[in-house]
């Protein structure tokens, strides 16, 4: 049976924001919750959220929020190595048990369940493919990467980016046209937070017309 495991990278300090962006409430929530609720929502099995200096404190603040039995949690005691010493803790933890690990960022919080689910749909047929969602031309996250790749990714330096076995191995990979460039806003600054808002006051106005 085939196993993707979610990979939620969540151990960055947020320099740009100015301090740990996904505590940050928005609305009624931390940011990083926004992002739980949408991949908790999916078919994946098992969420590794991979967590820093703040790890601890994060930590309390989702099982607060989440009693979901899938939720794992790893730490990285040495986040300021880059998001590939995050990504490879993820593996050596999950390479023995998945064909593959779907790996999300913990600051893009409008990625849908829905998306999650297209793009695993994808990957059900190309098992051995890098799975990409596009959108106007450019890739985001979340994105999966098959049990084949993992050791590539394993002998990366952890300055180096994920990008240089994508593009290595550009062949390899499927591309999923996703149509909204709303549902890949990352947050970097405060400024951005405006945008969310935005983007969930409009989201809450079309689930109440779909109701209705």
């Amino acid at each position: 049976m085939l196993k993707i495991a979610g990979v939620l990278l969540a151990a960055g300090k947020s320099e740009r924001f100015g301090e740990n962006k996904l505590l940050y409430t928005v609305k009624d929530k931390p940011l990083i919750c926004y992002t739980l609720e949408n991949i908790l929502q999916s078919s994946l099995p098992e969420i590794y959220i991979i967590l820093g200096e703040d790890g601890e404190k994060v930590k309390d603040i989702i099982e607060s929020y989440f009693k979901d039995k899938r939720i794992r949690f790893l730490i990285n005691k040495n986040p300021e190595r880059g998001i590939i010493s995050s990504l490879k803790i993820a593996i050596r933890e999950i390479k023995n048990k998945f064909n593959g690990m779907m790996v999300f960022l913990g600051d893009m919080p409008l990625v849908t369940g829905e998306i999650i689910e297209k793009l695993i749909t994808e990957f059900q047929k190309n098992q051995d493919r890098i799975i990409l969602p596009e959108c106007e031309e450019n890739f985001y996250h979340p994105r999966i990467i098959p049990q084949n790749f993992f050791e590539h990714f394993l002998n990366l330096k952890d300055s180096e980016k994920g990008k240089k076995i994508i593009d290595k191995f550009f062949d390899k990979v499927i591309k999923v046209k996703i149509g909204k460039r709303e549902k890949f806003i990352d947050i970097d600054t405060k400024k951005d937070i405006e945008k969310l808002i935005y983007y969930l006051k409009k989201k809450d106005a079309e689930h109440k017309i779909l109701k209705s």
